[in-house]
């Protein structure tokens, strides 16, 4: 997982086009409220452009790929979880409100936590979100995420968490 977050940062510093673009970074914080599974989450995250804006007729759409890098916890355990993948943000009412959707590849540094078993280190986290621009440069948001393995292992329990968010754009 290191190697790819690795490859996708020297990607992104040595291609000269990024730095015409909009980059962002910022805090996920989470929470899961199903079930008996309390979970949470901080995840530090990065965020950089893929293309050029695309313009659809219902506006321009920003492709990006995103890293993060947090933790994982429930009342007895904490474990760290790496993240590395594309999402598509659509741009409304003069680019303040977002609604983005995305999907990342994760890597956990543990699978077992007390009785919930993930059942894999590699995970999936597919997520939608929307976010409005507070000031210019600062997004606050609110994303849905679930996390699973896909079924890589016969133990797939999975994992929803209400995201807030708090991006900075440069």
């Amino acid at each position: 997982m290191m190697r790819l977050l690795l490859i996708a940062a020297l990607f992104v510093v040595l291609n000269p086009v990024y730095a015409e673009r909009t980059q962002s970074f910022g805090l996920h914080a989470g929470v899961s409220l199903n079930e008996n599974k309390e979970f949470y989450s901080a995840v530090f995250f990065t965020s950089h452009p893929l293309f050029e804006p695309m313009q659809t007729v219902i506006g321009k759409v920003y492709p990006r790929i995103n890293t993060g890098l947090g933790l994982l916890w429930n009342d007895e355990k904490t474990g760290v979880v790496g993240s590395l993948g594309p999402s598509v943000i659509f741009f409304g009412m003069q680019e303040r409100l977002r609604l983005g959707l995305g999907i990342d590849v994760a890597l956990l540094s543990r699978t077992q936590f007390e009785e919930t078993d993930f059942g894999s280190a590699l995970e999936f986290i597919s997520y939608v979100n929307i976010a409005w621009g507070i000031v210019e440069g600062l997004t606050a948001g609110y994303r849905f995420q679930h996390m699973s393995n896909a079924g890589l292992s016969s133990i797939n329990p999975g994992l929803n968490l209400h995201v807030l968010s708090l991006e900075y754009s440069y």
